[in-house]
């Protein structure tokens, strides 16, 4: 073998050109060899310099693309169909995260969401019809309440609503009796003329002591009655009220305790605490305020919960277009 790649025939007169012959041909093949891996090398290291994908050697990590520029990677395949990219391990999800995600992933979030999508809808249909009055908490129907011929939207206006025609009606009976007790004055058994009105006084002259009207039958109490009203109707009307009332509100020796409704207050952020009211309109307003907290609630929830699905960021390798900066 000549230099320069070239084979050709030569003839030795003896065996030690012979050999000598067969050694530079061994020289020129093996510096052949040589060129050629050389070349080989050159060509590898060129591919491996152009290549989009490359690994730290260091650090392990494999980059696509890195020196080049564009900003969307493609795995699809000749005829431009999708491919499914597989073996991705579980991203990190955070804030700030790059990572791509996971079918598991998706898979544990998708089913993370229908839970609590489903416990919202129970606790939005347990609160819905504890509410009544046609609402519906997860729609945003408010309650529709009728009292005394008029319609309230919450419950603190029923209340207030309700408050109002107590108010009224407490009215009403101290009129009534305002009236009873003038009628009474009218009709009592002594003319005084000191007070220029009947009186119900015993006793001796400069001994007298007020006294009671006993026995008297129950009056009728309606809108245009001038009867008396005994103690006990009054007893039994206030009793009445009081019981409506609840919350430890008495009537006893004409004396009148106010109720303690105690109402647990729910915050937008799920806490909550108890609150002591001693009339109805405030308690009621306690229990639209803690209604409007857990509506607040559920919605930060959902918020919540959205905002943590992340995007999917598939990573591939392959080629990239010189024209588009497109790698594929």
């Amino acid at each position: 073998m000549a230099a320069g790649d070239k084979v050709e025939e030569k003839s030795y007169d003896n065996v030690a050109a012979a050999f000598e012959g067969v050694g530079s041909s061994f020289t020129n093949l093996h510096n052949e060899v040589t060129n050629a891996v050389t070349n080989i090398n050159k060509h590898i290291n060129d591919v491996v310099s152009d290549s989009l994908v490359k690994q730290d050697d260091a650090t392990k990590i494999i980059k696509i693309g890195a020196e080049k520029g564009g900003t969307s990677i493609s795995i699809a395949n000749s005829g431009d169909a999708a491919r499914t990219l597989t073996g991705v391990k579980a991203g990190e999800l955070t804030e700030t995260s790059t990572d791509a995600v996971n079918g598991s992933q998706l898979f544990a979030t998708n089913q993370n969401v229908t839970t609590v999508t489903n416990d919202l809808k129970t606790v939005s249909d347990n609160t819905s019809k504890y509410l009544g009055g046609g609402s519906d908490v997860l729609k945003g129907v408010a309650p529709t309440y009728t009292v005394e011929g008029k319609s309230y939207q919450s419950v603190a206006d029923a209340f207030g609503g309700v408050d109002h025609s107590f108010t009224e009606l407490h009215k009403e009976i101290k009129q009534n009796t305002n009236e009873v007790s003038e009628n009474v004055k009218q009709n009592a058994l002594l003319w005084s003329d000191n007070d220029h009105a009947f009186v119900a006084t015993h006793g001796t002259e400069g001994d007298k002591k007020n006294s009671k009207i006993t026995s008297l039958a129950n009056g009728s109490v309606t809108k245009d009655s001038t009867d008396a009203i005994t103690g006990s109707q009054l007893y039994s009307m206030n009793s009445t009220l009081a019981n409506y009332f609840g919350g430890g509100a008495e009537y006893k020796d004409g004396k009148w305790t106010a109720p303690n409704f105690k109402v647990t207050q729910f915050s937008g952020d799920g806490k909550s605490s108890e609150e002591t009211y001693n009339n109805v309109a405030d308690a009621f307003g306690g229990v639209n305020s803690s209604f409007k907290g857990l509506h607040n609630e559920m919605t930060n929830a959902v918020t919540n919960i959205n905002n943590q699905i992340s995007q999917v960021v598939s990573d591939s390798l392959v080629k990239q277009d010189a024209t588009t900066n497109l790698i594929t």
